[in-house]
């Protein structure tokens, strides 16, 4: 699994609002750690912030199987904190061969997300093959659904299905 930086303090809150949890890359560690997050509601005793001010904290608990203990972190540890990528690698232009993590052996093309052989079958075209322009239309009123938190992309896979899938990395 790949994993990028965050941009802001704000978006490492809003996500881990969202999600429960957040990947954090201490210094020595090799890949980021998947930790349960919590917003205090609160400000928490001891948080090492001079004074009687406050600063926005979220509260990081590891995993029994981790041996660490929970701690807390403020906006100066952003540059540790890591959210995954899903869907194709940068660069992987519609038409690239690729595969999936949990389908190594099957080779499919990638589609482009208006492509209507991507859409036959779903509940919003049923079994017939779409128009181009019923797609668009479709493509666009859900854009902000098509790429959530976890995005995937249509790949006509070499078996002859099309499968929304993450994750993907091209095939050489």
């Amino acid at each position: 699994m790949q994993h990028e930086r965050f941009e802001s303090w704000s978006e490492v809150v809003a996500y881990a609002k969202q999600h429960g949890h957040l990947y954090y890359q201490a210094p020595l560690d090799a890949s980021p750690v998947r930790l349960d997050a919590k917003l205090p509601k609160r400000k928490p005793r001891n948080s090492m912030v001079p004074g009687d001010g406050w600063k926005e904290c979220i509260r990081l608990i590891p995993y029994a199987a981790l041996e660490a203990d929970p701690f807390v972190v403020f906006s100066d540890h952003l540059g540790r904190m890591r959210r995954p990528v899903y869907g194709p690698l940068r660069g992987l232009a519609v038409g690239s061969r690729v595969t999936c993590r949990y389908r190594e052996c099957h080779v499919g093309t990638l589609l482009a997300t208006d492509d209507p052989r991507a859409w036959q079958g779903s509940i919003a075209f049923g079994d017939t093959l779409p128009t181009v322009e019923a797609v668009r239309e479709h493509v666009l009123r859900h854009l902000d659904d098509l790429g959530g938190p976890y995005p995937k992309q249509p790949v006509l896979w070499d078996f002859g299905s099309v499968y929304w899938d993450g994750d993907l990395k091209p095939v050489a």
